[in-house]
């Protein structure tokens, strides 16, 4: 029994849930083998009767090879791509995850280009994917929205599915993202669909559709709290802050589309005291506020922290 994505279910009890349905399963078919796949943060004693594998990050052996196998073993494209590489230090360590690195290349083998941070490997990826990569290759799809609409549309179904806590949306989340984006598009949310389908961002899952991978649901999702009103950016930093994970990437993206770092880490700093002054705030409070803080580092590089991170 493979269950993939086991942080993708957004309830902590909904999860456990479904582990005890698995283990019951276990208990009754010995031969039953369980895999199950999540984040690091998906933790707990509900969890201790698997036994846990971390996956390590490419070593970088590992990620030569694997930069070799994407560039065809050219020893010309494998040196440029790793002289680029070596001026962006915002870039470099997400090589070491292999789902960045597999973006990364794929963005690189396109546009012999690369971006210098996470949240802009992430905005070109998408801008590809809704577009550029034809307009790349001078390839004719007749399709009939153009990449600002499919966007904007994924965005909002984005931040609907993750406000809502789902992985999953049905076509009529996609109808009313059309309608909200685009009213008088509203009676051709199927063709649009299809063209978000043709893209690949959007996958179909059964009867539903989803994002290809959460972390797109999750750049989107920060992109559009980007937009929206100040307070509900700071919700949900708080909900974060009270022990909330399904937000974690969300604000962690968010951190990094933000313009002014001073800000950003006041915001952080600001959030911690009130839900330390409230007696509300997880048990692992600093940890969490130091993730943060770290994300901001990473994002602008010569910025000095005024708050300590503990």
């Amino acid at each position: 029994m493979y269950l993939d994505g086991l942080d993708e279910v957004p309830s902590q009890e909904l999860q456990k849930r479904v582990l005890e349905i698995v283990r019951e399963a276990a208990q009754q078919m010995p031969n039953l083998q369980v895999v199950v796949t999540g984040r690091d943060y998906v933790a707990g004693p509900w969890l201790n009767w698997l036994v846990r594998v971390r996956i390590a990050e490419f070593t970088d052996g590992q990620v030569r090879e694997f930069a070799s196998k994407w560039l065809s073993g050219d020893d010309l494209a494998i040196a440029e791509f790793f002289s680029q590489i070596e001026h962006l230090p915002n870039l470099k360590p997400l090589l070491g995850v292999p789902l960045l690195a597999t973006l990364i290349l794929s963005v690189y083998v396109k546009t012999r280009q690369l971006p210098d941070s996470k949240d802009k490997l992430y905005e070109l990826f998408v801008n590809l994917l809704c577009g550029g990569w034809d307009d790349a290759k001078a390839v004719q799809r007749h399709g009939r929205y153009g990449p600002e609409i499919k966007k904007q549309v994924l965005t909002t179904l984005a931040s609907s599915l993750h406000q809502a806590k789902k992985r999953n949306c049905s076509s009529k989340d996609v109808e009313r993202a059309v309608g909200t984006i685009a009213p008088l598009l509203k009676e051709q949310w199927p063709d649009l669909l299809n063209d978000l389908l043709v893209d690949g961002l959007l996958v179909s899952a059964g009867r539903s559709y989803a994002f290809a991978h959460l972390s797109f649901q999750e750049y989107l999702a920060a992109k559009q709290l980007l937009a929206t009103r100040p307070h509900d950016a700071a919700l949900r930093l708080h909900w974060y802050f009270q022990g909330d994970d399904w937000w974690k990437e969300v604000l962690s993206f968010y951190i990094g589309l933000l313009q002014n770092p001073d800000d950003a880490e006041q915001w952080i700093l600001q959030a911690e005291r009130d839900v330390t002054v409230k007696k509300i705030g997880s048990f692992d409070l600093e940890h969490r506020a130091k993730f943060l803080q770290q994300r901001l580092l990473a994002t602008f590089g010569a910025y000095k922290l005024h708050g300590r991170i503990r």
